[in-house]
């Protein structure tokens, strides 16, 4: 017999004292808006600057917006949960918020072995770089990341979604 009735949850926070509250979301804060502005900054550095066109910067520049879709997925919601005290988070944002967390955490690994082979080719193959890391590559590898953070993640999460709900609604919150 499945149990329907749990629609929300309650995130639990890494505290409940009021002081330290206040001093987890300064640092928070502080610390996801200076990630932000440096991977806004590589982008925009990596995009202004002509010499800066090759192969390992196109990689660079798409992990930094990787970064900031995965800081963003989960530490706004956080923010807000110790800014305003609700802590109650809908089903179908829970579910939202470990999808992305998760998609841009298994692409981050993916894309970080698509750099390496970057690397790799740049070391032991110099004079074939440019041939064999062309931008057409490069958008496949990125392109190939992303897919393959899709495919690892689809199994396991939707078994997670047919998981029965029937204990607690309370959830650690620790991303």
């Amino acid at each position: 017999m499945r149990n329907h009735t749990i629609t929300t949850f309650i995130l639990l926070g890494l505290t409940d004292e009021q002081q330290l509250q206040v001093l987890v979301f300064l640092f928070l804060f502080f610390t996801y808006s200076l990630s932000i502005t440096g991977n806004l900054t590589i982008i925009s550095l990596i995009l202004l600057d002509p010499r800066l066109k090759t192969a390992m910067y196109y990689f660079l520049r798409s992990f930094a917006l990787l970064e900031i879709s995965f800081t963003s997925a989960s530490i706004p919601r956080y923010l807000y949960s110790i800014a305003t005290g609700d802590k109650i988070i809908t089903y179908n944002a829970c579910v939202g918020q470990v999808f992305f967390t998760d998609l841009f955490g298994v692409t981050e690994f993916f894309l970080l072995a698509a750099m390496s082979y970057d690397r790799y080719v740049a070391i032991c193959r110099p004079l074939h770089y440019v041939t064999i890391m062309n931008p057409t590559v490069c958008r496949s590898l990125v392109f190939c990341s992303w897919v393959a953070g899709l495919f690892i993640l689809i199994p396991p999460l939707s078994l997670g979604l047919k998981l029965e709900f029937c204990d607690s609604n309370i959830i650690d919150h620790f991303i």
